[in-house]
């Protein structure tokens, strides 16, 4: 099997993975997320259904419960880190470079996202694809202070790694995973738009007072 299987599809693949690397699954887990949070380019990379597989591995004892926290925790933490980094830096000219690439839209987006929820999009943003990567190096364009960036990047990272490797800790532990994939898949997809949702009827609240 390619490497890049291994990469794109880890949440797939993690358990066939760990008996063969032992504990080196935890760097190979390490980088996947932080390419996931630091890279625009990667915003393909398994992020919340591989976070839930962690966590019911981790409640079948299969992997350190608490290890994995740290791990995936640091790892998104400071991705994102850099990737504000790296808006910040490189401001405005790395837009040019987005619409030869093809990702402008994904930019639009993610500054839309920013316009509606201010800075706590961040946050928000955590359970939702593909925008959680681009949002970061967004607010780095739009030059926010570094000490809120830093203190929303906790909380943010903090809520998502708690959240989703917990809700697969729980359902670990109560088997629920081998015999209700389904209901599960369909739980962590709720889960995703649920902060997205609430949002959406506090800004028609607003608009209708």
């Amino acid at each position: 099997m390619n490497m890049l299987d291994y990469f794109f599809h880890l949440d797939q693949y993690i358990l066939a993975l760990i008996p063969e690397w032992g504990t080196y699954v935890y760097t190979l887990i390490a980088f996947v997320i932080f390419m996931e949070s630091a890279c625009i380019l990667t915003p393909f990379l398994p992020g919340d259904g591989l976070l839930f597989m962690l966590g019911v591995f981790a409640a079948q004892q299969v992997i350190d419960f608490e290890v994995t926290v740290m791990v995936v925790f640091f790892a998104t933490f400071i991705g994102y880190g850099i990737n504000f980094y790296l808006g910040r830096w490189l401001g405005a000219k790395i837009m040019p470079w987005c619409q030869k690439k093809g990702i402008a839209k994904s930019i639009n987006n993610s500054q839309r996202f920013y316009q509606n929820y201010g800075i706590k999009a961040l946050v928000i943003a955590r359970f939702i694809p593909v925008v959680r990567t681009f949002l970061p190096m967004v607010i780095g364009v739009l030059n926010i202070s570094k000490w809120q960036f830093w203190v929303i990047n906790f909380m943010g990272a903090t809520l998502w790694v708690g959240t989703l490797i917990g809700l697969g800790w729980v359902s670990g532990k109560l088997g629920m995973v081998s015999s209700h994939m389904s209901v599960v898949i369909y739980g962590i997809m709720a889960i995703s738009v649920v902060p997205l949702f609430y949002e959406g009827i506090k800004i028609m609240r607003k608009k209708h007072v």
